[in-house]
Order: C-alpha cells, then sequence, then structure tokens
C-alpha cells in the first residue's frame, strides 16, 4: 500500500510511523516515542529507516499537531515556523508533506506521511486527488495494522 501510494502520488517517500512507550524519565514518568516500521522510497531518495527511532515525541510537536488535525491537506516545509521538525524536514530535503493519523480503536496509535523531496513536484501536486489517495491508503494500513495483533 505504501508503494502504489508513492507512485500514485509521485512522491519520494511514504511511511508508517507507530508511537510506543520507550522508557522511562527519572521520576517513573514513562516517555512517549515514535518509529519508523514501514517505508517505500523512491530510486536515489535515501531511506530514514534508522534515522527516525524511538524519537521523542516533545521535539516534533508542530507535526503532532498536524497529524491530530486528521487532514490529508499538503504543507509545505518553508511555510513551517522554525521548529526542530521543520529543521529535520529540511535537513531530509523534504519541499512538501502530507499527514493522517492511524486510528485502532479509535487511538491514535501512528501515522502516514508522504513527502515530496523535489520542488518542481512539490508544486504540481494534484490536491484533491493527493488527498484521496492518501484517505484510501491509510484506511488499507490502519485495517492491516489492526489485524497484526
Amino acid at each position: 500500500l505504501l508503494t502504489e501510494l508513492r507512485v500514485l502520488t509521485d512522491a519520494a517517500r511514504t511511511q508508517v510511523i507507530q508511537f510506543h512507550n520507550g522508557e522511562y524519565f527519572m521520576d517513573g514518568i514513562s516517555m512517549k516515542k515514535f518509529s519508523l516500521t514501514h517505508e517505500s522510497v523512491e530510486t536515489g531518495i535515501e531511506s530514514d529507516g534508522t534515522r527516525i527511532q524511538g524519537k521523542l515525541c516533545s521535539m516534533f510537536l508542530p507535526l503532532l499537531l498536524l497529524i491530530k488535525e486528521n487532514d490529508a491537506k499538503i504543507h509545505f516545509t518553508v511555510d513551517l515556523k522554525e521548529s526542530y521538525v521543520k529543521q529535520y524536514l529540511e535537513s531530509r530535503n523534504v519541499e512538501a508533506f502530507s499527514v493522517l493519523p492511524i486510528r485502532i480503536n479509535n487511538i491514535i496509535t501512528g501515522f502516514v506521511m508522504v513527502q515530496w523531496c523535489s520542488g518542481q513536484k512539490a508544486e504540481s501536486i494534484d490536491y484533491s486527488y493527493v488527498i484521496g489517495e492518501m484517505k484510501k491508503a491509510t484506511n488499507g494500513i490502519t485495517v492491516q495494522l489492526a489485524q497484526q495483533k
């Protein structure tokens, strides 16, 4: 499903990132983290597989707020406020991206992310088409992940 979504949307990367509880702070409060669990990349694009493992959610709050909106609209990295998220995406050459939450039993357990790493491709995105494909793929991925239990 990720590869199909990547090809249909002419994206550089498509990813499934899932939340988990990794470790604990000294006071015993659990750390909320996320890790990349599935990815499809275009030829010549570097994988994020080793880069997105055990990331603290608190460092990605602007991204998490976009995920909570539950709207597959296209976001341009240049338009983001200065933050760790913006710096991270810029370092990965992400020009534009779209995110949708994965909900299992009405709990957000992760998200699907599509990234475009070419300014030319980002400028020629068919918004309504991408949003429709994102919703279909996210629904299919949610069903598959829910069945893994």
